[in-house]
C-alpha cells in the first residue's frame, strides 16, 4: 500500500490542499480544513483511477513533510536588494529619470503633443 502525504494550507479565502509525490496536477478545495481534505482525497482517487500506476511517482516518494515560517516578504526583499527596493517610486525614478512618473509627459515625449486621450 502506498502513502500519500497531503498538505494543506489556510488561506484568507478557505484552505487548499494538495498531495505530495503524485505526477500531475491535484487540488482540493474546501471552506475548512476537512472540506479541504475531503476535496483532496476525492481529486487523488480520481487522478490514480484515470492515470493508473503512472499518477504515483515512486521514485520520489515523500518520507515526512515538515512545515517551517519563511522569512517575511519585506525581510527577503531587503536583503536581496536594499532598503530602496520597496520604495517603487524611488526605484524608477532611479532607473529612467524624475518624469517617469508622470504618465502625461512620458506619452507626449513618445507620441508628440498630438496625441489624444482615448474616449
Amino acid at each position: 500500500m502506498v502513502s500519500i502525504k497531503i498538505s494543506v494550507e489556510k488561506r484568507a479565502d478557505g484552505y487548499v490542499a494538495y498531495p505530495l509525490g503524485l505526477n500531475g496536477a491535484v487540488v482540493g478545495e474546501g471552506a475548512s480544513y476537512d472540506e479541504a481534505l475531503a476535496d483532496v482525497r476525492s481529486a487523488i482517487e480520481l487522478h490514480i483511477e484515470a492515470f493508473g500506476a503512472d499518477a504515483l511517482d515512486a521514485e520520489s516518494a515523500v518520507l515526512e513533510a515538515f512545515g517551517a515560517d519563511a522569512l517575511d516578504a519585506e525581510s527577503a526583499v531587503l536583503g536581496a536588494f536594499g532598503a530602496d527596493a520597496l520604495d517603487a517610486e524611488s526605484a524608477v525614478l532611479e532607473a529612467f529619470g524624475a518624469d517617469a512618473l508622470d504618465a502625461e509627459s512620458a506619452v507626449l515625449e513618445a507620441f508628440g503633443a498630438e496625441t489624444t486621450p482615448a474616449g
